[in-house]
């Protein structure tokens, strides 16, 4: 029993040793790094690119262990006296955006520590470090796993690599612009159909507007009402607008034929016919069937219900 309980308590405490081999991206010291001399030694002993060199997976939620290849860098930098720059943030040249990478993966958090970086000591290096892809992980899917490819460039093809990039952010910017283009296009031509229907109901209004010759003929007005809700709020009932119809009849006009006297007959229901009562307004008028009112003559135009 004592030899099960023994195996059982390795096994627990196996992964909490694992985790503990790896450091902290801010526990790295200029120090520890004085033994690699070059950043390729450290890419080769710290298995920066995995076993087959192409790249490995690092994870970005808690434990930071996508900053490692940076730390590495910069800390090689240092011990060798100088400090370690980035000549070019990332632009995700790599990155298949089609399979929905992490906002933590393009966020502010990752982008100083990938890209191009220059060692500015009296021979300088430079090292990319650059995301090949994304992905969610853990049992919850809850964890942010980020795959680095860390790389030495040579100073003779350094403008190939920064051209390449700058290239290929011209290229997302020239896209990002005619994606900008188009929704502008799309938002102008919508307010272009929404104007243009606004001008022919204008017109429409202003062809059947009622005239003195029109008392007693019907006439509507498209307009905001206020439905009763059937809630009341301290004790009072609660309105919320929506677009309707008022319907009436022609009454009478001012002197100046700006204002007009119209007997109501309702609202234009979803059935296409007429309701009246209380529970529904216009211009705090209750639309009830028979009440004599006076209103501006504008927006009201003959109709035939």
């Amino acid at each position: 029993m004592k030899n099960i309980k023994l195996v059982l308590s390795s096994a627990i405490l196996l992964p909490l040793v694992g985790c503990s081999i790896l450091p902290q991206p801010d526990e790295i010291r200029p120090n520890q790094m004085l033994k690699y001399q070059t950043p390729e030694n450290i890419i080769n002993s710290k298995n920066l690119n995995g076993k087959a060199g192409t790249g490995k997976d690092y994870m970005l939620t808690g434990y930071k262990e996508a900053l490692l290849p940076h730390s590495y860098m910069n800390n090689l930098c240092k011990s060798q006296n100088g400090s370690l720059r980035q000549i070019q943030r990332s632009s995700y040249a790599y990155l298949d955006k089609r399979n929905n990478p992490s906002p933590k993966t393009i966020g502010s958090e990752l982008a100083p520590h990938i890209g191009i970086f220059e060692c500015n000591v009296s021979s300088p290096w430079y090292v990319s470090i650059e995301p090949l892809s994304s992905r969610y992980g853990g049992t919850n899917k809850n964890l942010d796993i980020i795959s680095l490819k860390t790389k030495v460039i040579d100073r003779s093809s350094l403008k190939g690599h920064i051209d390449y990039y700058n290239v290929h952010r011209q290229e997302e910017l020239e896209q990002d612009k005619r994606k900008y283009n188009e929704r502008l296009r799309q938002e102008n031509e919508r307010q272009r159909q929404e104007q243009a229907q606004i001008n022919a109901k204008n017109r429409f209004i202003a062809a059947n507007a009622p005239t003195t010759k029109d008392i007693g003929k019907t006439i509507c007005n498209e307009t905001v009402l206020s439905a009763f809700t059937g809630i009341y709020v301290f004790g009072q009932p609660n309105f919320k607008q929506t677009n309707g119809t008022v319907i009436a009849s022609v009454e009478g006009f001012s002197n100046d034929q700006k204002n007009i006297k119209i007997n109501i007959k309702g609202f234009l229901n979803t059935q296409n016919g007429i309701s009246a009562g209380s529970d529904v307004l216009y211009n705090q008028i209750p639309l009830e069937a028979g009440r004599t009112v006076w209103d501006s003559k504008a927006n009201w135009f003959k109709c035939n219900y």
